[in-house]
């Protein structure tokens, strides 16, 4: 576009609150963006029937608890519940991660149609993150299969180095998977045995978002 016509558009959009612009002249999202996302947000069905089951798996799990929804190829986070503990992760809502190496993101690919599944898969650059990061397709349609078996995602530090997380779906009434939540924390508190204990936790609290939506 024209300089002329940006600048014309930036400045409908700063008198709006919109966009805000510094010292430097640079242009920067202005606070009224907080109220379209807040807006945006809250018309999630998904989010809404989550709520009460996600803070109560918060609090008896004492880890940080996510909810995300499928934004193309990756994950955006739509809502989060912290971690009481003195040492947990940092994320943030709105934040995007990847399908291909997050317990999240391995729900949403576990539970897409074989076609669908087949296309998103060719189109991910299966970055590598870490030394755990499941990086072929091959792999990946391995690791897809037991997620659908046993009802639930694991990230062993793929993402992150020292963060481990565990995930499941949440289904709509028509069958399809809208938005998957997950229980995260440092590696050292998520061993073994606590990440069955949590498979269990996450694959009720499915079952109980799921009747809810």
């Amino acid at each position: 576009l024209h300089g002329s016509t940006v600048h014309r558009f930036l400045v409908n959009l700063e008198d709006s609150g919109y966009v805000v612009r510094d010292d430097r002249g640079n242009y920067h999202l202005g606070t009224h963006c907080i109220s379209l996302g807040r807006a945006a947000m809250d018309r999630l069905d998904a989010r809404r029937a989550s709520r009460p089951a996600l803070e109560e798996l918060n609090r008896v799990t004492r880890e940080t608890v996510h909810l995300a929804i499928r934004n193309g190829l990756t994950a955006v986070y739509v809502d989060k519940f912290e971690s009481p503990e003195p040492l947990r992760i940092f994320s943030r809502v709105g934040a995007n991660v990847p399908l291909h190496c997050t317990a999240m993101g391995k729900v949403f690919l576990a539970h897409l149609p074989g076609d669908e599944q087949a296309e998103i898969l060719s189109r991910l650059p299966f970055t590598r993150y870490t030394p755990s990061t499941i990086c072929s397709i091959a792999g990946m349609r391995t690791e897809l299969k037991n997620v659908r078996q046993q009802g639930y995602a694991i990230d062993q530090e793929e993402h992150e180095a020292h963060i481990k997380c565990i995930a499941a779906p949440v289904w709509d009434e028509a069958g399809k998977v809208v938005a998957a939540f997950s229980i995260t924390g440092p590696a050292p508190r998520m061993q073994r045995a606590r990440l069955r204990e949590f498979g269990l936790l996450v694959r009720e609290t499915s079952e109980v978002i799921s009747k809810a939506l």
